[in-house]
């Protein structure tokens, strides 16, 4: 929307906040005239008083969040969240309101929206833009460097297509059985290794067990419905399946979506970084550059560095995908890593795709680990209460509150009467983070062996 239009949509308090804002010399109970006023200044005032610095520009991710929305309209509780985890005091809504970079409009329903005008947007967007690649270094094409092409779509169709020929076995943890599942890894075009670590979590369903971008093509298949993971241990595939119908664009298009859902859970600033890279990474890019003017949009995650964050979740997760390309260069006394969109990733990420933020709830911060623990910020979160039902508290402190799903606590709310079923999709959406698929199916197979319990007794009755 247009700043004239805005402005005459805008309500009398509006306009008199901007003129006073700006020290406005007309008649502040005429809207005609503030209206007038405000459009003569900004129409000699192009920049719209970016009084700025480029420092604030790079280190402040609200500006980077109100430029690249893609239509200017936030909904009020968008806009309040947005500036509440705003991490310096350089911008406030009210401020922005005053200086006529963000227009409150009633709709005929009586909700209130928040509107960028056009212009502002255009200008705040290359201001953005423009800071951020002073700080990058950029290498020019150069037609010998060979440009690897994604094999992802491929590989997760060798893996159906393996699941379809062979009797794929699972664990008691739902788990693909080691020996099928070095034969799977062996079949893919980039090599990986089976994780060892404890504590590999939050990345997905199978992330614990799986790694990092078989985890990624394994979950895809599960919630899609590609895949089955029967009771009775054993991995089957849905060759009917519409998904196998569709063209490659739409195959990739849909993986690429899962992706964005299933790791913006921990990194709620994936699709604001997506957004950048689409502008920062056009030609070749120094890798550690680009990290550097995006690092404020990036946080640690548990025994994930920001560093580690942008390196592996991020950048090598979207070489994967066929989203970016990468290139190393060796010197003699160091190593450069570059990378370049390619034409498939800009394709998407100018498509369809949907890169909105996700609304973080604020008392999300309910993680469940593959070890069975959940761990939640205090005893004030909403979902306390219930986690007794089939958790038991092991710790507390001042920061955290610990509780660990058992066996003999489950069958205990079982016999209490609570509904499992009904606890787990509770659980689901206060987490942050999805439910390990180990935990899930553990807590099925507990579950029926006290249904069984249960029956065996009426019988014997």
């Amino acid at each position: 929307m247009r700043l004239a239009d805005c402005l005459v949509q805008a309500d009398i308090h509006t306009l008199q906040a901007i003129a006073r804002h700006y020290q406005f010399s007309c008649a502040l109970y005429s809207k005609n005239e503030m209206i007038q006023e405000i459009l003569h200044h900004f129409r000699i005032n192009p920049q719209f008083q970016l009084e700025q610095t480029a420092q604030e520009y790079l280190q402040n991710p609200i500006y980077a969040r109100l430029a690249l929305h893609k239509t200017g309209f936030f909904a009020k509780e968008e806009i309040q969240a947005m500036f509440q985890s705003n991490p310096t005091d350089s911008l406030d809504l009210q401020e922005a309101i005053s200086r006529g970079w963000l227009i409150p409009i009633r709709k005929y329903n009586g909700d209130t929206i928040y509107v960028l005008p056009d212009e502002l947007r255009e200008h705040l967007l290359y201001s953005v833009i423009d800071q951020m690649r002073e700080k990058l270094v950029f290498h020019e094409d150069d037609e010998n460097i060979s440009l690897d092409k994604t094999s992802v779509l491929s590989d997760l169709h060798t893996f159906l297509q393996y699941t379809e020929r062979h009797q794929v076995q699972l664990t008691v943890n739902g788990s693909i059985y080691k020996r099928q599942l070095t034969q799977i890894l062996e079949l893919m075009s980039t090599p990986e290794e089976i994780p060892v670590e404890s504590w590999r979590f939050g990345y997905g369903r199978r992330f614990h067990d799986y790694p990092d971008r078989f985890a990624l093509l394994y979950d895809f298949s599960y919630f899609t419905g590609l895949l089955e993971e029967q009771e009775v241990g054993q991995l089957i595939i849905n060759s009917s399946h519409p998904w196998l119908q569709k063209g490659n664009h739409e195959q990739l298009q849909s993986l690429f979506e899962f992706y964005i859902r299933s790791y913006r859970r921990p990194l709620p600033r994936l699709p604001l970084i997506l957004s950048l890279l689409i502008h920062l990474s056009e030609s070749w890019v120094r890798e550690d550059t680009v990290y550097e003017v995006i690092q404020h949009f990036l946080s640690d995650f548990y025994f994930d560095s920001k560093e580690q964050v942008w390196k592996q979740r991020i950048l090598q997760m979207l070489h994967y995908l066929g989203i970016v390309h990468l290139h190393q260069e060796t010197f003699s006394d160091s190593i450069h890593n570059w990378f370049q969109m390619s034409k498939l990733g800009l394709q998407l990420l100018l498509g369809d795709i949907k890169l909105s933020e996700e609304k973080i709830r604020p008392n999300a911060t309910l993680h469940v680990h593959p070890n069975f623990e959940i761990v939640i910020s205090s005893p004030t979160h909403p979902f306390f209460v219930e986690l007794g039902r089939f958790a038991e508290m092991m710790e507390s402190t001042e920061s955290y509150l610990r509780f660990r799903i058992t066996e003999q606590r489950v069958q205990d709310g079982l016999a209490a009467g609570y509904s499992l079923s009904d606890w787990l999709e509770r659980l689901s959406k206060q987490t942050a983070l999805a439910i390990p698929g180990n935990v899930e199916r553990t807590l099925q197979k507990w579950s029926n062996r006290g249904i069984q319990k249960e029956v065996k007794s009426l019988i014997e009755d």
